[in-house]
Formats: structure tokens, C-alpha cells, sequence
């Protein structure tokens, strides 16, 4: 099969992908992660069953959804990042350390790539039952509904999130003093332990920005497509526009009102 050869019935995929992440979602919440179930991967990075599991519940589903497709996910040792067939970025857990603590603040993050291009991002919070999708040169919705990013335009009344990159520790001083930066001009800060519900906040207003210095693809593919599809703007960590979602890469994301400025802080620790 080649790309040019497939005919894709959009509105089909989302509600079957949606089906299917509201299906995994269950593997989630019914999850109660023992201690013999956690696998250290590096220092401070985790992998549970319930990962292992919710991917490959997945896998099967989303081949089910577009035969021939490509995988590319976070607990796969044979990720190929090349886009010639249709690709799915998968996170089947972001937060992983949430769930292994119950913090309740755990999603499932996945993107689609067709004719080479990103085209959709999904983000769902079992927890919640909320589901966040983004289509390109379309729209976002929170459960079918429209969203769009914040209209604050004062940074002393926008509230942001950001992540601290725990799984590479070498530059927490340079993360630590953006964030009292952040943190003093604006009204107030947020550490949420999952980039991909960061971003789904920054899509539909509850947050007004989010960065973070180092990510992997699963972690914002599915993030970067929503916020932009409802408005806002996301940037590499020099904040220049990305060539594609494929490669770790530091994250700045806002409402296009407010960007300017919280990249202006963030340059300042470059």
C-alpha cells in the first residue's frame, strides 16, 4: 500500500480513534499499579504494565483503523521515524509517574500523520472522560465541543505550566530560574507531570502557555497539533517554527497574545 492509494473518510477516523482511546482508557482506570509492575528506564523514567498494556491494546486497534499503518511509540524498541505511510505517534501513558503514585492525572496522547504531513492529534484523559482533538486547517474540541486558546493578553493575569525535564537533571538550575521568572511575571504557575494535558490546556484556555526544554515526540506531537489547530502557537526552544514532530525537542507553547512575551523571558536562560 502506498499513501497515495489510501482513501480516508475523516470524520470515520476520529470517532474510531476516539472509540478506541476511550477503550484504553478503561485499561487505565482500572489499573492498580503494584511495585513488581514498575520498570526503571533511566533515572526518574518509569514503565508500568499498564503501559506495555494500553499499547498494545492499541496497536491492534489502530491497525484495525488504517490497515498498513505505522506505529511509532514510547515503549517500542523499533520506532522507524520516517512518514511515507500513514503514522501514529503514540504515548500510551503520559504521566506515568501520576499513575504509579494514583495522582489521577494520566493520558493517552496520539497523533496521525497523512501524506506525510501531521493531520490529527488526540489527547484523552480517562480520568476526566475528556477527550481533546485537534485537526490541521479544521479545528479542537473537548469533547466535541470547539475550543480555542486563551484570550489573555496581560502576562500578570496569565497562568502557566511547565515541565522540569526529570529525566536529564543537568540543566534544573537553568529550569528552575526560568520558572521564577515565569512565575514572577505572571499570576501563577503549574507543574502538572503530563506535557501532553499541558498542551491540551494551553488548546482550550486553562492554561496560557506551557514550556518545557527537552521532549520526545509522543510526548507533544498530539499537543502541538491540537494548540495550533485552536489557535495558539507552539515553538522549538529557540523559538523557531518546527520542521516536524519526529525528534526530541524543548517546547514553548501560547496563545499567539502572549507568546511573544513568554518567549522573550525563556531567551533570557538560553
Amino acid at each position: 500500500m502506498n499513501q497515495a492509494e489510501v482513501n480516508i473518510d475523516h470524520d470515520a477516523l476520529i470517532a474510531g480513534t476516539s472509540s478506541a482511546l476511550r477503550d484504553a482508557g478503561r485499561i487505565i482506570l482500572a489499573a492498580s499499579v503494584e511495585r513488581s509492575q514498575i520498570e526503571k528506564k533511566s533515572d526518574s523514567n518509569y514503565v508500568t504494565e499498564i503501559d506495555y498494556r494500553v499499547q498494545e491494546f492499541l496497536a491492534v486497534r489502530l491497525e484495525d483503523i488504517l490497515p498498513g499503518s505505522k506505529l511509532i511509540a514510547e515503549e517500542s524498541q523499533t520506532n522507524e521515524y520516517v512518514v511515507e505511510l500513514p503514522t501514529w505517534i503514540l504515548d500510551p501513558v503520559d504521566g506515568t509517574t501520576n499513575l504509579i503514585f494514583d495522582f489521577k492525572f494520566s493520558a493517552i496522547s496520539l497523533a496521525l500523520y497523512l501524506d506525510g504531513r501531521p493531520t490529527l492529534g488526540f489527547i484523552y484523559n480517562p480520568y476526566l472522560d475528556e477527550m481533546f482533538i485537534g485537526q490541521v486547517d479544521v479545528g479542537a474540541w473537548l469533547n466535541s465541543q470547539p475550543i480555542s486558546v486563551s484570550q489573555t493578553t496581560d502576562m500578570k493575569q496569565a497562568l502557566f505550566g511547565f515541565g522540569t525535564n526529570p529525566y536529564d537533571r543537568s540543566a534544573s538550575a537553568q529550569t528552575f530560574a526560568m520558572i521564577s521568572d515565569v512565575f514572577a511575571a505572571s499570576i501563577e504557575i503549574r507543574r502538572s507531570g503530563s506535557a501532553a494535558l499541558d498542551l491540551a490546556y494551553v488548546a482550550c484556555g486553562r492554561l496560557d502557555g506551557f514550556f518545557e526544554q527537552t521532549l520526545q515526540p509522543w510526548d507533544y506531537a498530539a499537543g502541538t497539533i491540537i494548540v495550533e489547530a485552536a489557535g495558539g502557537i507552539v515553538r522549538d526552544w529557540q523559538g523557531q517554527k518546527m520542521p516536524d514532530l519526529l525528534r526530541p525537542r524543548g517546547i514553548i507553547a501560547a496563545s499567539e497574545a502572549l507568546f511573544a512575551d513568554l518567549d522573550e523571558i525563556l531567551s533570557r536562560h538560553r
